[in-house]
């Protein structure tokens, strides 16, 4: 009776002292699961409000863009952001059109100065040039489109679209010989969409983006100063990770102590906070470029 008591005794203790060990790592492996998810949310957070700041200055970038494509074409800025959707949605390029309206323009303007071999071009497809300088920069585009579209003769409309258009005209193709149609729904949805914007506004938008490229060159400059101290810092953590994996290595049979465990999440609030870094500089990069 003696024994088997003894045995009880030496079996509590083992046991409480199992338990004790499964405690310990259980609260550890807790500890890890915390710092992940919390490292986890402030990552997700950062990562959201960088695409809503790069969205800021991208849609920022393009009002300015067609502002100043409007003065270059002598068009309204809503006629523009209508040029614009209607182009996206005929699979054309919006770069390429205004490139062919800006030569649209001069082989008109050259035309109307009395120019033969232009007005030639505009006879052949049976458009006048009155008619076409009633109309607005945009507005003329997608005539002489209508104009073209009614040729049966592919090589002609390919010799008067590259005599008006120049060359652009081949990147703009499915848009030009859309049909007007397409400009009438583009407008609707710029006044649907509440995209509607006067000179004025636009310019507002042009100066405060000016504004945002003099933060891009300060952002530059700090990512230059700040780039020499985070390479030391990366280069602490690389070796935090060799030394994780090492230590992964030498665990046999997946028993992982609790020393180990706590490395882990060391480790894995290393790689977070690598990963916001890397973040941070990417977004500064896209800020700058």
């Amino acid at each position: 009776m003696a024994v088997i008591a003894n045995l009880d005794i030496i079996l509590d203790a083992k046991t409480a002292k199992a338990n004790k060990n499964i405690k310990g790592a259980s609260g550890a492996i807790a500890g890890l699961r915390s710092s992940v998810l919390k490292v986890a949310a402030a990552y997700l957070s950062f990562a959201a409000a960088s695409r809503a700041v790069s969205a800021i200055f991208t849609q920022g970038e393009q009002i300015d863009a067609i502002a100043k494509q409007s003065d270059l074409l002598g068009e309204s800025v809503d006629n523009m952001q209508a040029v614009s959707i209607a182009a996206e949605l005929a699979g054309a390029s919006y770069e390429g059109t205004v490139k062919a309206i800006e030569k649209m323009n001069r082989t008109l303007g050259e035309a109307a100065g009395g120019g033969r071999t232009q007005a030639a071009a505009f006879d052949a497809i049976g458009v006048s040039l009155e008619s076409l300088l009633r109309k607005s920069p945009a507005e003329r585009f997608f005539l002489i489109g209508e104009a073209l579209k009614a040729q049966r003769d592919p090589a002609l409309i390919a010799a008067a679209a590259n005599d008006i258009f120049g060359k652009s005209w081949a990147e703009v193709g499915s848009l030009l010989l859309g049909g007007a149609g397409q400009l009438e729904s583009a407008q609707r949805n710029v006044a649907e969409f509440g995209l509607s914007m006067s000179r004025v506004d636009a310019a507002k938008i042009e100066q405060a983006n000016d504004a945002l490229s003099l933060t891009k060159r300060r952002f530059g400059a700090l990512t230059q100063a700040a780039l020499p101290a985070f390479s030391a810092t990366l280069t602490v953590a690389l070796r935090g990770f060799d030394n994780l994996a090492k230590a992964i290595k030498s665990f046999s049979d997946g028993d992982l102590p609790r020393s180990g465990l706590k490395f882990l999440a060391w480790a894995a609030s290393v790689y977070a906070i690598v990963k916001i870094g890397g973040l941070v500089i990417t977004t500064i990069g896209q800020i700058t470029k």
